[in-house]
């Protein structure tokens, strides 16, 4: 969709300024040429997922058509599929632009064995023998974790991908060099943890509580929370060096 057919789909009767038109036209331009960027690089083996509200914060409260910008992405020679699907969208990357990762080197936990670790770290947390909980260097794929209590877990090179960790209490733990990659996040309490150089995508950390955290040198896809604030930082989380 060039420029002109946009001025049509916008204004099919000329019945609008023409600034106003022009304004609009440029802005569904700049946000699909970022939102482009975002999904090559923060895409999940060809795909990404984004909310709609994310894109407030992207159109800086300006006027934005959600389904205007689906039909601008499905024309970008690096898209191959958008699907609407309420409040969401996903997006299929183009195979010549798609990145798959190498997880080879990652230990696969299943539900099971997940369960069984979120136990003992129970026992260990109440000083009754159990362990800490070590998932470092393991790839967990569609885990539900949510309503655990994982203060002081490990995550160091960890990868979470489709997790479901919905008021997770991960307090002074270390997710650094982690990646969460399509994660719920939503009303996790995240204090004092250690998010150096984590890579986090499409993720939702709405209200997410991350005072005095450290997020140095941390990726953090602008499209990932449905939020104006993408991690409505306060004043005691340590952001500095976070790549947007």
């Amino acid at each position: 969709i060039d420029g002109e057919q946009l001025y049509d789909i916008a204004d099919p009767r000329g019945e609008f300024e023409s600034t106003v038109l022009t304004e609009f036209v440029d802005r569904m331009i700049r946000i699909t040429d970022d939102l482009v960027e975002q999904i090559k690089t923060g895409q999940l083996d060809g795909e990404f997922r984004f909310h709609q509200d994310s894109l407030k914060s992207a159109a800086a409260g300006e006027v934005v058509s959600l389904e205007l910008l689906c039909e601008m992405l499905y024309e970008r020679p690096e898209i191959a599929g958008v699907e609407l699907c309420g409040d969401e969208v996903y997006v299929t990357v183009a195979p010549e632009y798609a990145v798959y990762e190498d997880d080879s080197h990652l230990h696969v936990l299943t539900q099971e064995q997940v369960d069984v670790i979120c136990a003992l770290h129970t026992l260990w947390l109440n000083n009754a023998d159990g362990e800490q909980a070590d998932f470092s260097d393991c790839l967990l794929k569609g885990i539900n974790l949510n309503s655990r209590n994982l203060n002081y877990a490990v995550f160091t090179g960890a990868k979470l991908v489709d997790c479901m960790m919905y008021d997770t209490t991960v307090n002074t733990s270390n997710f650094e060099g982690a990646k969460l990659q399509n994660c719920q996040f939503t009303n996790a309490h995240a204090q004092h943890c250690n998010f150096r150089n984590a890579f986090i995508v499409m993720t939702n950390l709405d209200t997410v509580d991350t005072r005095h955290s450290n997020f140095t040198g941390a990726t953090i896809s602008e499209y990932s929370v449905p939020k104006d604030d993408p991690l409505d930082w306060t004043d005691e989380s340590q952001n500095f060096g976070i790549r947007m």
